[in-house]
């Protein structure tokens, strides 16, 4: 019995979930994702256009230059929009 826990305790520590990452990007949205802001809304900043398109059925997103992430978090991105 005691090697069965012993086995179970070792596989759940093999099998354990995997180290946070880190990326690094550009907060921006599902919507526009790698295309700059300014080919949509040429008269308004990078960062109101990113909180503008990121609303609705689109989200925030991190684009680290070749992949677009949609984030799981919705509320913190908003103050960081079109920044790295």
């Amino acid at each position: 019995m005691r090697t069965i826990c012993i086995l179970f305790v070792a596989g759940l520590t093999l099998t354990g979930a995997e180290a946070p990452k880190t990326f690094t990007g550009v907060i921006t949205d599902t919507m526009c994702g790698a295309k700059p802001h300014s080919t949509m809304m040429k008269d308004k900043p990078e960062a109101e256009c990113a909180r503008l398109c990121a609303k609705g059925p689109f989200g925030y997103a991190l684009y680290d230059g070749a992949t677009v992430m949609k984030l799981s978090d919705q509320k913190t991105p908003a103050k960081y929009a079109a920044k790295r």
